[in-house]
C-alpha cells in the first residue's frame, strides 16, 4: 500500500485526520443518539438531513471565504470550533425537536470548511509531481476516519449510552483544532485571497458552480458522485435497520458502516496501483459507481450477516476508487483562484444529494428496501454519464 505520511506536511495530515474523524463519528452519534433517547428512527433520520444539509447550503460561500482569506486554516480552524460548540449544545441541552434540528443544521454549515477546506490546500502544498500520491494520502484520511468513527460510536454505546456518542465526536474535533492552527503558520500561497472578489459576491459565490458545469470532466465527475452520494445516503440510515432485520441490536450499525470505510480505504490503496491515474480517474468515476450500485444491489437481496458484510467491504472499495478518481479530476482541472469554492461547491452538491437520501429514511422504513433504492441511484447515475454524451467528453480527456 503505497500512501506514506511524508507526502503531505505532517500538521495537515494531523489535522486533517482529526477534522474528518470527528465528523465521520458525528452524524451516526446523532443517527443513534436521536433514536436511542426516545426520538425515533424518523427524527434521527431528519437530524442527520438537516446536519448535511445545512454543510450543502454553505459550501459555496464557505469556499469563497477560504479563497479570499491569506490564511484559510485559520478559518478551518474556526469552523472546527463552530461545530464543535454546536455539537456540544445538542448533546447536552435538552430541547424540543424543531431546536434540535436547527442547532444540527448550524452544525452543518461549518461543515465545508471542516472537509473540503482541508483538500482545497493540498495543491499548495505539494510540488505537482507528488499531487496523485498526496490525493491518495487525503483520501485515505477520510476512509480511515470513515472506518474508525463509526465503530467508535458504537462501542460509545454499547460501553455507556446513545447519549455519550456525540461529545465523544466533539472531543475528536477538538483535538484537531490546534493542528489547524499550526498548520495556519506555513506562509501563504502567493496571491492568495486576491483571485476572489473581482466580479462581485454574487457571481464569485457562484464561480465553483459555473466551473463545476462548464467544464466536460469536472461536469461528468461531479454528477457521477452526486447522484451516487443521494444512494449513499439511503445506504446510511439503512444500517440501523438492516443491523436489526439481520438479528443483531441497532448499534451494530457501526459495524457495518466500518465494513463500507474498510472497503474503501483498499479501494484508496488500489488507485495508487494504477498506472496513469490521471488519464483514466474520469472512467474510474464511472465504472465504480455502478459497480457500488451492483453490489448495494446485492447486499438489499441476500440474506446472511457475513455475506452482508463482505458485500459492502466489495461496494466501499468500489466507492473509495471513486472518491480517489474524483479529488485527482478536480485538483487537476480546478483552476487555481477558485479551487477552495470548487472543492466546497462540489461537496455541498454532493452532500445536499446525501441530505435527500438519508431523509427518505423517514418514508422507507425496510433496511433492505433502502439498500435497494441506493444500489438502483447508483447504477441509474452510471448508465446516464455512459450515455454518447458522456463518451465524447471522454475523447476529449484522452488528448
Amino acid at each position: 500500500m503505497d500512501i506514506r505520511y511524508r507526502e503531505v506536511p505532517l500538521p495537515w495530515l494531523a489535522g486533517a485526520s482529526l477534522a474528518r474523524l470527528g465528523d465521520e463519528m458525528a452524524a451516526p452519534a446523532l443517527l443513534l443518539g436521536v433514536a436511542g433517547t426516545g426520538g425515533g428512527h424518523a427524527q434521527a433520520a431528519a437530524a442527520v438531513s438537516v446536519l448535511t444539509l445545512g454543510c450543502a447550503l454553505s459550501g459555496p460561500v464557505v469556499g469563497l471565504g477560504l479563497d479570499r482569506a491569506r490564511r484559510p486554516t485559520y478559518l478551518i480552524a474556526a469552523a472546527m470550533t463552530w461545530v464543535a460548540l454546536l455539537l456540544v449544545v445538542v448533546a447536552t441541552i435538552p430541547a424540543p425537536t424543531w431546536l434540535l434540528l436547527v442547532t444540527a443544521f448550524a452544525a452543518g454549515c461549518g461543515t465545508p470548511a471542516v472537509l473540503g477546506g482541508w483538500t482545497a490546500q493540498l495543491p499548495t502544498l505539494v510540488p505537482p509531481d507528488r499531487l496523485d500520491k498526496a490525493a491518495a494520502v487525503d483520501a485515505a484520511t477520510y476512509n480511515v476516519a470513515g472506518i474508525i468513527g463509526p465503530l467508535l460510536v458504537a462501542g460509545v454505546v454499547s460501553a455507556t449510552s446513545a447519549g455519550a456518542a456525540l461529545p465523544a465526536a466533539v472531543a475528536a474535533l477538538a483535538a484537531g483544532i490546534p493542528a489547524a492552527l499550526w498548520a495556519a503558520r506555513t506562509a501563504p500561497v502567493p496571491g492568495a485571497g486576491e483571485a476572489a472578489g473581482r466580479a462581485g459576491l454574487g457571481a464569485d459565490t457562484l464561480a465553483g458552480l459555473r466551473t463545476l458545469l462548464l467544464l466536460p470532466r469536472l461536469r461528468t465527475a461531479t454528477f457521477s458522485t452526486t447522484a451516487g452520494y443521494l444512494g449513499l445516503g439511503m445506504a446510511f440510515v439503512a444500517t440501523p435497520l438492516v443491523a436489526v432485520e439481520e438479528g443483531a441490536s441497532e448499534d451494530a450499525a457501526g459495524v457495518l458502516l466500518a465494513c463500507l470505510s474498510v472497503g474503501a480505504l483498499l479501494g484508496v490503496a488500489a488507485m495508487t496501483r494504477v498506472q496513469r491515474a490521471a488519464r483514466s480517474a474520469l472512467r474510474t468515476v464511472v465504472v465504480g459507481t455502478a459497480a457500488t450500485g451492483v453490489l448495494l444491489l446485492a447486499a438489499a437481496t441476500t440474506p446472511g450477516w457475513p455475506v452482508l458484510c463482505a458485500l459492502l467491504v466489495a461496494a466501499g472499495a468500489a466507492e473509495g476508487m471513486v472518491f480517489t478518481a474524483t479529488l485527482l479530476v478536480r485538483h487537476r482541472e480546478a483552476p487555481s483562484g477558485a479551487r477552495s469554492n470548487v472543492h466546497t461547491t462540489a461537496a455541498s452538491l454532493k452532500l445536499a444529494a446525501f441530505a435527500a437520501g438519508a431523509a427518505s429514511g423517514a418514508f422507507l422504513t425496510g433496511g433492505a428496501s433502502l439498500l435497494l433504492a441506493a444500489g438502483v441511484v447508483h447504477v441509474g447515475a452510471a448508465a446516464a454519464v455512459a450515455a454518447p454524451t458522456f463518451r465524447r467528453t471522454m475523447r476529449v480527456e484522452r488528448h
